[in-house]
């Protein structure tokens, strides 16, 4: 894997404590982001801050992604 310059700022991600699901806010605003406002795009869809992707941003986006494929395959091991 090749080292290249990361562009952008890190967003701010902690857990709900209602919920227990990671939240996204941007670094600058601090406005919520959801996955799909940055699944495409990597900015805050409020202010257009570059974001820096890493993997605790790649797990945020995965997050949903995971929970809907074990809430649907669960069934089938029981």
């Amino acid at each position: 894997m090749t080292k290249e310059t990361v562009r952008g700022k890190a967003p701010i991600l902690r857990r709900s404590t209602e919920s227990g699901e990671l939240q996204m806010f941007c670094p600058e605003c601090k406005e919520e982001i959801n996955a799909v406002d940055v699944e495409s795009y990597l900015h805050c869809p409020f202010c257009n801050c570059i974001l820096k992707q890493d993997d605790d941003f790649d797990d945020f986006l995965l997050e949903g992604v995971a929970k809907a494929w074990v809430s649907k395959n669960s069934r089938s091991f029981k």
